[in-house]
């Protein structure tokens, strides 16, 4: 219908049915009434389709419906849907928003609303919609960024979504820990202390649960202005802004009596109007996102003199940043980072005029100092100098004539401080009569520079000499518009000079003729670019085609493998209706009479085309194509695969055993360039040539490659320029080429054996003889299962899969045999603690895979100041911390019962040092992340800890730690952004050094990597501080970013003449000293290995790459 300007409208009761796409893309609709639609029976499909504006739908009016048929509301608006208990059908798409938001169904359970959201969540995958029962409970929870809510107020109110009421009448308030905080009948919390705790609301048989993390009490001061909280007895973090938005904000170094010496929220700020914001000497610490939360942009000043000794991640957002030279956390801010004591000129472009602006002066200097304007146009001649009146501390630069071009430099000085800017007048362009647009290069001598061809595009066009009396002696960038047909352009002779994108920079892609005088402006173009353009002089003869493949279809009747010839250009004496065609092999290339080629069998023949005495070639090569695949015949009879078409891109490429009975052997150069598909190559195939595959951006592939392969080439598989990360799988057996190439491109590739491989959220990694993975359920869970990886012999027509458990008792399964697909996923639940881990067998056709589940006891019980769980052998997990103490001993027994892991004290401000006991043996993610106060970490003697989960340390206060020697692994990013961690010593056991573990480490400035360490993985180091590096022997690999932006690094020595080296892994250092130890000076690895290292001058050491070129390591 597209009614566009209708923002609301009523279904009244004489209404039965709403057709088909009857209110589509009504983009202004946001209410539709149904409160009077009592006889409607039917939506039809489509009927509020595209109305982005209708957010909730209200059909529990609506008594008598029964069908919603397909994408009826289907939008980008709709959030909630309430049904009637009547509703029969519900179609595909029908409540469900096109960007993949959530939308929330209210029903019945058991209902079709129920049923519908089921189906849909199972198709994608995903909780698209999400069914709520009328009887039910909803909080309003946390943005899907945040982990729980946060308040210093007394009092914080947890909203109701559902039921909508105002007393809340039949909701049951409840608080895991009213020591911490109570909740009254409404859901107000009260702040009893500083804590963490779970407030639940219950109706009937129906919970919700959200976390409220209470925090230090904040004050107002005095004048009104700011929020603080309480550190010590005399210092305090600001934690909220209160004052009118002025340009400028200054944040007092002292409050009511108080030091300030962190920044820890903004919640409350105003900032539309404020443009600087300046922090106080005395401030130590930023917290995380704390000036990031914004929309406005305002420049931060850091004073010269300052204490800040920690940054939180994204402190600083996006905003530009002023302050010294020295400053150390300059790698966190991801905006700007100036020296404040500098003036910083911006110019903003207009249509007739430059506008020039102060963009920062230093912060020492008087805010209405006076500003000395100056221009290298002293005399005037060129431009016009005044005072912005729309732009402060601004002038504006408007040139005196069309005619003048070139560069004025605008400076400005304030005291003694001074900057410059250029200012750029390109010449003014002209439009001829007949729309082609030129520029004036001399009056004089009127010569004019053709700067766009605005003719009509017909198969041969001609350049035009002179335009409104100006000889064309130059054709500029951009100035004929380039499509997919070919065209002739006649070239006039005066044209001395013709820039090498005059084709918009389409060059490369279109086949366009160059006409004009033999060692021409036109003739020397095209030698400079042959493979894309052709020539001929105007006395030849030229088809419209140089060089055409065609691609026969093997095995079909219907095959229309043919190309039309023509002639593009022939002088005009020349017949062009009595043409004879020829070709130099019919048993290839066939050309009839009117010049339409046959391909006939693979090869390469010339078809010439002759009228008169004229002729003109065009080279053609034929190749085949059938069941989804290009492919060419070898001299022994078998194929290489050269590429594939029609591919489903969402299901995985099965590359043939054979074609048309014809063996598949080789996978040829470029085959599947751009690739977004798994592949799995038959065991026909011998040989990978390079360049086969090529991963297309952020993809994760799988290839399944043979025991037949024998033969992989180098540079066989590619990354385009966006990805920098392992982006390919290779399964295969074990000891095959397979495995073999990919332990030689680790930064890229990951080797698998092939065999039926499980995945799913209750699953994790372990080190074990029989298996190397194992699931965790607690009682009451319920999780998926599929299989991610079948083997290559594994028949899909004929066999089957099968799930089992050992005891049906502790451990249940759902799963579909309806089908090879349906049984490809299971649900599992746990349904009793176990003693002993259970065990759940996948087979597929005669392969299986057993996998051990532990069922455990999820119950949460709490002992003084520690949450904990209990593990099936009765030991602790220790899961939070609600305590203050600023030095932590962490018990090795509660309840008699040994501690074993950890978690639970991440954002504790008050851990200012921690012992942990030598019974843990690991600290789980998350464990000790933003303790920004956590200086000193201390393990006892002889401790047990294996194991350092990802995130652990992540942003904390970290100062010193030495890891055990028992630690064999530590997760990605466990010390991230630890801007304070001076001294790191690692664990002897220690296997490899994970994605970034110490990213951004500003203040590390040596670590030593043990020998045990086999790789270092991506931006492990990245943006760190350290000034040496060693890399021992038995690194293998250095992944890409591992030490990039690492601005202090400049001695560097590598002792593995075998270190492979990924993409900028040392990119943006300042190293100065490269020893590679043991090696002939040359070593593998990607070429920007290490670019922008300017003071790395010697030439004598090399790189060699993947593509077989080799570069010096200087000067990249």
């Amino acid at each position: 219908m597209g009614c566009w300007n209708v923002t609301s409208m009523t279904i009244f009761s004489n209404i039965t049915e709403i057709g088909m796409n009857a209110f589509s893309s009504c983009y202004a609709l946001e209410n539709v009434d149904f409160s009077k639609a009592d006889k409607l029976e039917k939506i039809g499909g489509g009927a509020f389709g595209y109305c982005d504006k209708l957010a909730e739908i209200h059909l529990e009016y609506a008594k008598n419906l029964k069908i919603i048929d397909e994408a009826a509301f289907y939008n980008n608006g709709i959030e909630k849907v309430f049904l009637p208990d009547g509703v029969e059908t519900i179609g595909k798409n029908a409540l469900k928003r096109k960007d993949g938001q959530k939308t929330y169904v209210y029903g019945r359970t058991g209902s079709t609303a129920e049923e519908y959201c089921k189906n849909e969540n199972a198709e994608l995958f995903s909780d698209v919609c999400v069914f709520r029962d009328y009887e039910g409970v909803y909080l309003v929870h946390p943005n899907y960024w945040e982990e729980y809510y946060k308040t210093g107020e007394g009092n914080y109110q947890v909203e109701l979504e559902w039921p909508v009421s105002t007393d809340n009448s039949g909701v049951e308030w409840k608080s895991s820990d009213e020591s911490i905080a109570t909740v009254d009948s409404k859901g107000v919390v009260t702040r009893k202390k500083k804590g963490t705790v779970t407030i639940t609301a219950v109706r009937g048989e129906f919970s919700d649960s959200v976390v409220v993390k209470i925090l230090k009490e904040s004050f107002s001061s005095k004048d009104g202005v700011w929020k603080y909280r309480k550190l010590t007895d005399s210092t305090i973090a600001i934690c909220g802004y209160m004052g009118e938005g002025t340009k400028k904000v200054t944040i007092p170094s002292e409050i009511d009596g108080y030091t300030v010496t962190r920044l820890q929220q903004f919640y409350d700020a105003n900032w539309e109007d404020v443009r600087i914001l300046v922090l106080p000497e005395t401030l130590e610490m930023i917290d995380s996102d704390v000036l990031a939360s914004f929309n406005y942009s305002y420049d931060i000043i850091i004073p010269k003199k300052n204490n800040i000794s920690y940054v939180g991640e994204n402190a600083f957002g996006y905003h530009d940043v002023y302050g010294p030279e020295n400053f150390i956390f300059r790698n966190y801010v991801m905006g700007f980072y100036r020296e404040d004591n500098k003036l910083y000129l911006d110019g903003i472009n207009g249509n007739n005029a430059t506008t020039v602006q102060v963009k920062h002066m230093p912060s020492t200097l008087d805010e209405n100092v006076e500003i000395k304007w100056d221009s290298t146009d002293t005399d005037g001649k060129m431009c016009t100098v005044t005072a912005s009146s729309y732009y402060e501390n601004a002038v504006e630069v408007t040139r005196n004539s069309d005619l003048i071009s070139g560069t004025v430099t605008v400076s400005a000085t304030v005291g003694e401080y001074t900057d410059s800017y250029d200012v750029v007048f390109d010449q003014k362009t002209y439009t001829s009569e007949k729309g082609h647009t030129y520029r004036v290069i001399d009056e004089n001598e009127k010569k004019a520079e053709l700067v766009h061809y605005s003719g009509s595009y017909e198969r041969v066009n001609r350049i035009p000499e002179t335009v409104d009396g100006y000889t064309i002696v130059k054709i500029s960038d951009n100035a004929i518009s380039s499509d997919e047909t070919s065209h002739a352009w006649i070239i006039p002779d005066s044209v001395t000079e013709i820039s090498d994108d005059m084709f918009g920079g389409g060059y490369k892609n279109t086949d366009e003729v160059l006409i004009g005088s033999a060692g021409s402006a036109a003739d020397r173009y095209v030698k400079r670019h042959s493979d894309t353009k052709r020539f001929c002089t105007p006395d030849q003869m030229i088809l419209e085609k140089g060089n055409v493949s065609i691609v026969k279809l093997v095995g079909s009747e219907w095959d229309y493998s043919m190309e039309q010839l023509s002639i593009l250009y022939a002088p005009d004496s020349v017949d062009t209706t009595n043409v004879e065609w020829l070709s130099s092999n019919d048993e290839i290339a066939s050309v009839s009479t009117y010049g339409a080629v046959t391909a006939q069998k693979q090869g390469s023949a010339v078809i010439t085309a002759k009228c008169g005495e004229l002729t003109a070639d065009c080279i053609v090569t034929v190749s085949y194509k059938a069941e989804g695949f290009y492919y060419t015949e070898l001299s022994d009879g078998t194929l290489e695969i050269t590429g594939c078409y029609d591919q489903n891109e969402s299901e995985e490429i099965q590359i043939p055993e054979a074609i048309n009975g014809q063996k598949v052997t080789v996978i040829g150069e470029n085959a599947f360039p751009r690739l977004s598909q798994d592949v799995t190559i038959p065991s026909t195939v011998t040989t990978i040539k390079k360049n086969a595959f090529e991963a297309y951006n952020w993809y994760h592939l799988q290839i399944t490659i043979p025991e037949s392969v024998k033969t992989i080439e180098e540079n066989a598989v590619l990354v385009d320029d966006k990805v920098y990360h392992t982006v390919y799988k290779f399964y295969g057996l074990k000891g095959s080429v397979a495995e073999k190439y990919a332990e030689k491109y680790t930064d890229i590739i990951e080797f698998i054996e092939d065999k039926v491989v499980i995945a799913g959220d209750a699953l994790y990694k372990v080190e074990n003889e029989e298996y190397n993975v194992q699931g965790m359920l607690s009682v009451g869970e319920k999780s998926e299962l599929s299989v991610s990886h079948l083997p290559m012999n594994v028949d899909k027509t004929k066999d089957k899969i099968t799930w089992k458990v050992s005891d049906s008792k502790n451990i249940s399964i759902e799963y579909s045999e309806d089908s090879f697909e349906d049984a490809m996923t299971v649900k599992v639940k746990g349904l009793k603690k176990t003693d002993i881990p259970v065990t759940l067998t996948c087979t597929v056709g005669t392969q299986s895979v057993t996998i051990p589940f532990e069922i455990y006891d999820n119950t949460v019980y709490k002992n003084g100041e520690y949450i904990y769980t209990e593990n099936n052998d009765g030991t602790i997990n220790i899961t939070g911390y609600t305590g203050e103490d600023a030095n932590l001993s962490i018990p090795d027994k509660i309840e008699g019962k040994t501690v074993v892991s950890l978690q639970g004290f991440a954002d504790n401000d008050d851990i200012q040092s921690v012992t942990i006991p030598r019974t843990v043996t690991e600290i789980q993610y998350y464990a000790f992340k933003n303790c920004v106060n956590l200086a000193n970490v201390t393990f006892e003697t002889s401790s047990q800890l294996k194991n350092i989960g990802k995130y652990a340390f992540e942003a904390s206060g970290l100062k010193n730690i030495t890891i055990p020697n028992s630690v064999s692994e530590i997760g990605a990013q466990a010390f991230g952004n630890c801007s304070r961690l001076e001294n790191v010593t690692l664990s002897k056991k220690l296997k490899g050094i994970e994605y970034e573990v110490f990213y951004k480490c500003v203040s590390l400035k040596s670590i030593t990597i043990p020998e045990n360490v086999t790789y270092i993985a991506e931006e492990a180091f990245c943006e760190s501080g350290l000034t040496t590096i060693i890399i021992p022997k038995n690194v293998e690999s250095i992944g890409y970013y591992a030490f990039r932006n690492s601005e202090q690094l400049k001695k560097v020595v590598i002792k593995n003449k075998a270190v492979y080296i990924g993409k900028a892994a040392f990119m943006y250092c300042a190293i100065e000293s490269l020893t590679l130890e043991g090696t002939d000076n040359q070593i593998t690895g990607n070429r920007y290995a290490f670019s922008n290292n300017k003071k790395l001058v010697s030439s004598s050491y090399r790189c060699e790459m993947k593509d077989y070129s080799v570069h010096t390591i200087a000067g990249q």
